[in-house]
């Protein structure tokens, strides 16, 4: 039986839940120009071959013209850090979100991806190219995983 989420992770969800479409006007305001206009929600994707067990869903997918009529897909994830708690974003990519872009870089055959963190005060874009060996190290984390359950 899952699980219910106590009330403060039921706060904290709502909160990012809000705040994500203020997250994505505010990173494709800044990205929009190369995509022509073109951005959409996917749903679930999986990944392929011995990771088909592990499936992603980028907030949004950019396509970016890649010329001579073709796109590149590009995935973009928001985040939105909760103020609750007393807490405040400092503006570092957290490895786990890091790990997150590289599924979905890997989900939609991408060689890079974005990252946007948005908060009321202030909001920081990133972009990431794809590390093989960070991929080699999360493959293989999956792989461990995957055999235990």
């Amino acid at each position: 039986m899952k699980q219910q989420f106590d009330a403060q992770t039921l706060l904290m969800f709502a909160h990012g839940h809000t705040c994500e479409d203020h997250g994505s006007a505010t990173a494709l305001y800044y990205l929009i120009d190369g995509t022509r206009g073109w951005a959409e929600q996917v749903g679930l994707i999986r990944l392929t071959g011995d990771l088909e067990c592990v499936a992603c869903s980028p907030d949004l997918v950019l396509h970016l013209d890649a010329g001579a009529g073709s796109f590149k897909t590009i995935p973009l994830e928001i985040k939105c850090p909760t103020p609750m708690f007393g807490n405040k974003f400092d503006g570092r990519m957290k490895i786990k979100h890091l790990i997150q872009i590289h599924i979905q870089m890997k989900a939609i055959e991408s060689d890079f991806g974005y990252l946007c963190y948005w908060t009321e005060e202030a909001s920081y874009l990133y972009k990431t190219g794809l590390d093989s060996d960070l991929w080699v190290l999360v493959e293989e984390g999956i792989k461990i995983w995957r055999e235990v359950v």
